[in-house]
């Protein structure tokens, strides 16, 4: 019996140990998805104003910020269509 309630306590252990290791990796996912958004929000935003600066306030279309958001989350690789800028390479506005 011993040996048993042993057992069932290094189980207990055991799960509550797992338990709380899920909670540590949910929660820092959790963070590099917040931190991602962020991200995306300023490079949405940049995007916008360097369109706007080029083509004029009153030419721009609804949902620019958006796509620039959407585009940067994307993997590189599955971009459609490709891009059409190299790597790290400054754009001129």
């Amino acid at each position: 019996k011993k040996e048993q309630k042993a057992a069932e306590a290094a189980a207990k252990k055991a799960a509550k140990a797992a338990e709380q290791a899920a909670k540590k990796a949910a929660k820092k996912e959790q963070k590099a998805a917040e931190a991602a958004a962020k991200k995306a929000a300023k490079q949405a935003e940049a995007a916008e104003k360097k369109a706007a600066k080029k083509f004029g306030e009153d030419k721009l279309e609804g949902g620019i910020a958006w796509y620039a958001a959407m585009r940067s989350i994307q993997m590189r690789a599955l971009r459609i269509p490709k891009p059409q800028v190299a790597r790290f390479q400054k754009l001129d506005v």
